[in-house]
């Protein structure tokens, strides 16, 4: 009988192990946050708070799909998280320029430190956003900014 040999998986990143633990933060604030959301709400009869507590549950949720994924080194994961991070940039940066309500300066932080977690070209590789092929110059290039 014949044993199939398990491919050799490529070790995980440092930084991918990181992302999925900045992801599962997120899930740990999220889940508790949107149940006491929805336990206040449920008590004063509030269908708009059942809504946004449930939406902070199903974010939390999500959050934790995420880190499973990171840890994984899967590519829906890197795009996931990537969107999750500009999208939050997006919204307090409005906030600060263009609203009077206070931002969020915690978010601000964790989705700029994940942005630059995400962005290295080797990361994008692990999670396979980019191939390796593409990462690489194999000659030099004619470009005066290079000095070649």
């Amino acid at each position: 009988m014949r044993r199939r040999r398990r491919a050799r998986s490529r070790p995980r990143p440092v930084i991918a192990s990181f992302i999925g633990a900045i992801a599962c933060f997120w899930g740990l604030v999220l889940v508790p946050l949107g149940a006491a959301v929805v336990a206040e709400a449920e008590g004063q009869s509030d269908e708009a708070g059942i809504g946004a507590g449930l939406a902070l549950l199903f974010l939390g949720a999500f959050a934790f799909a995420i880190a499973y994924g990171a840890f994984r080194i899967k590519r829906w994961a890197w795009v996931a998280f990537m969107t999750w991070a500009a999208v939050g940039l997006a919204t307090n940066l409005l906030r600060v320029f263009f609203f009077p309500a206070e931002p969020h300066y915690e978010t601000l932080a964790i989705s700029t430190l994940t942005v630059f977690l995400l962005t290295p070209l080797d990361v994008q590789v692990a999670f396979g956003v980019r191939t390796a092929r593409l990462a690489t110059l194999d000659t030099a290039s004619r470009n005066p900014i290079d000095g070649v």
